[in-house]
């Protein structure tokens, strides 16, 4: 629990301080406290972000490789 909450800080304090400003500017609007997608702020962000440090471990250089093969107008062969 540790580990997780030293690798994710960053993202855990924007989550949290994103979804208290979202909810206290929902329940102002619609005039009553109820609970909608603006509590799933945090754990959106943690996947969003796990997500990109796993594409960027595994797909992120094959996918670079296409790009510069599409911008030198080469051709494309997938393996």
């Amino acid at each position: 629990m540790k580990f997780f909450i030293l690798k994710n800080g960053v993202c855990l304090v924007i989550g949290t301080l994103l979804t208290m400003w979202v909810v206290e500017c929902v329940c102002n609007q619609r005039g009553y406290e109820a609970v909608g997608g603006e509590w799933l702020i945090t754990p959106i962000i943690l996947l969003l972000v796990n997500f990109s440090r796993k594409f960027e471990k595994k797909g992120l250089v094959l996918f670079s490789e296409l790009i510069l093969k599409v911008k030198k107008h080469k051709k494309i062969e997938i393996e």
